[in-house]
């Protein structure tokens, strides 16, 4: 049964847009692309360097989980393979093709907005969503997997609008498909699944007294598409010998992560998140409150005063997931934050409209919300227009966390050693096998969950131990920083112990990178990095097996 539009979608404007709504989404687009371009030198931080060594490998033939092992399902992994088969295998290739999703991202919303309202209720969403998603709040000019994740989920939404319009099952599955492939990015994306189908329940009702054979079918057509990208990667992967590893990463980890933190401890992760990252573009996070208001107060906003609440209470709950609320995981909510800014604009004229049909309010919300885009822009000149990027990685992660520095060790042990070399680094810093070009002697690539304190940490914690003493690495980076390990008082110092010991017997120092504190980072190599005292609790060494170790076993 076809469904009948404008009762879904009464704002829709069937006519001809303006021309200069075109222009208007082409210029946001071009606004941010320009930015992201200028910023493309950033220097990868440590889940852009699991995603891009992760990539690399597979364009090298080699699956996930047999060289890197990680608890993400592996699509962002792809997608990053995919493009720096385009865009080239290096930090700006990464950061050009983060450009392209992000504007793909912004047309969405746009789509949207004008789905659910009217063509400048898409336009203020889209411009929104552009200027938040790249705001050091969400480390917006990072790769994260969430950028990946909505891209697809808004995909999803956009064409299961489309489905209900329409009511063909093909377009139902293709709507599923999407959200399954944002799954695939992140597990998270399972929550913008269960909103599709939860939207495909609710237009049942909304058409009058509930079908239920009619929903079920059409819940079923999407349900499958859902399904189908999870279950080809299971088959892709068994066929490569690696579903084992699959699955006792992105299930059986999963499980533990997800549910290691305390409710207690998660609030006060939440209020830490403000406290650390308020800036310039959390007003427009309060203004989409109070669109979100005029939406439910307007009774003519149609699907929308369900959509975006819906949709809003479904991203702050993918936000939620484990309860760590990381500032990237925030990414998630921009999109329902930005369609409730810009549809809510377009409710708050109609109502200023219903109670003074001659007041020349009507068009202030519209003044309004460009005033508050370029209060944000305004707020945030010096990160979007003036930082290098190194410096904006710095801003990003309040000092830096050695990413910067990373480049340069990288490019050391590369020219200190042979193509197909393999290498360790000794710490959760992926981004170095990446820059590189060397393989890990392990699949380890994160120390994190050797720190958990969890079942399978001292077993991690062993294999690795046997893979460094098979390997007998000629270059090592030992990496001495709490945050590249986090350790907690729960955790298993069997590694921390050995690895002292293991490298002061078996290693020379070859390199040394100080982190002082308010202080900028000192290099030594050679002869002076041997000779150097550390000069800060927090440091890296690039380490150099010694010849007399050459023939030796390792210390057992």
């Amino acid at each position: 049964m076809t469904v009948d539009a404008p009762k879904l979608f009464p704002g829709f404007q069937k006519e001809r847009m303006k021309w200069w709504i075109w222009g208007a989404v082409l210029a946001v687009i071009i606004f941010t692309g320009g930015i992201r371009l200028r910023l493309a030198e950033l220097p990868l931080e440590r889940d852009e360097g699991e995603y891009a060594y992760t990539g690399q490998l597979m364009l090298q033939g080699i699956p996930p989980y047999q060289g890197s092992y990680f608890m993400k399902l592996p699509g962002t992994h792809a997608m990053y393979a995919l493009g720096m088969a385009v865009f080239g295998q290096t930090r700006v290739g990464v950061h050009r093709w983060l450009l392209v999703v992000n504007a793909a991202s912004i047309a969405l919303v746009f789509l949207l907005g004008r789905k659910l309202a009217d063509p400048e209720a898409g336009l203020i969403a889209c411009a929104a969503y552009g200027v938040m998603s790249l705001s050091p709040c969400v480390m917006g000019p990072v790769a994260h997997a969430t950028q990946f994740v909505m891209l697809y989920a808004l995909a999803g939404m956009f064409v299961l609008c489309k489905a209900l319009e329409s009511g063909h099952g093909a377009v139902y599955f293709l709507s599923g498909l999407l959200f399954g492939v944002a799954v695939l990015m992140k597990q998270p994306g399972a929550f913008f699944a269960v909103f599709g189908a939860l939207l495909i329940v609710w237009s049942g009702r909304r058409m009058g007294p509930m079908r239920w054979q009619s929903v079920f079918k059409r819940g079923a057509i999407y349900s499958c598409g859902v399904v189908l990208p999870y279950a080809v990667t299971c088959l892709v992967l068994w066929r490569a010998g690696v579903f084992a590893k699959f699955w006792f990463w992105t299930v059986t980890c999963v499980r533990d992560y997800g549910t290691a933190v305390p409710l207690s401890q998660g609030l006060q992760f939440f209020g830490h998140y403000f406290i650390l990252n308020l800036d310039a573009s959390m007003v427009l996070w309060f203004l989409a409150v109070a669109g979100a208001v005029c939406i439910w107060q307007d009774g003519e906003a149609g699907t929308a005063r369900v959509f975006i609440p819906a949709l809003l209470v479904i991203s702050l709950a993918a936000v939620s997931q484990g309860l760590y609320f990381r500032p990237h995981y925030f990414i998630q909510l921009l999109p329902g934050l930005a369609l409730a800014l810009g549809v809510g604009a377009s409710s708050l004229r109609r109502l200023i409209v219903k109670a003074r049909p001659e007041s020349a309010l009507a068009t202030m919300p519209g003044k309004y919300m460009a005033a508050a885009l370029l209060a944000v822009v305004l707020g945030l000149w010096k990160f979007f227009f003036v930082a290098t990027p190194e410096e904006v990685s710095h801003l990003i992660y309040h000092g830096g966390e050695g990413f910067v520095e990373c480049v340069e060790i990288a490019d050391y042990v590369k020219s200190h050693t042979a193509p197909g070399e393999r290498i360790a680094v000794f710490g959760s810093e992926p981004e170095i096998y990446f820059y590189s070009g060397r393989h890990s002697v392990s699949g380890y690539i994160y120390m994190y969950n050797m720190m958990e304190g969890g079942p399978y940490a001292k077993q991690m914690q062993q294999d690795l131990i046997r893979q460094l003493e098979d390997a007998r690495p000629e270059y090592m980076v030992f990496v001495k920083m709490p945050n590249s390990w986090d350790r907690t008082d729960l955790s298993e110092t069997l590694i921390l112990d050995w690895g002292a010991k293991y490298c002061r017997d078996f290693y020379d120092i070859v390199g040394e990178v100080d982190f002082p504190e308010d202080k900028p980072s000192k290099f030594y190599w050679g002869k002076e990095a041997a000779a150097a005292a550390p000069l800060a609790r927090q440091c890296m060494y690039v380490l150099k097996r010694k010849a007399l170790a050459a023939d030796n076993v390792g210390a057992r």
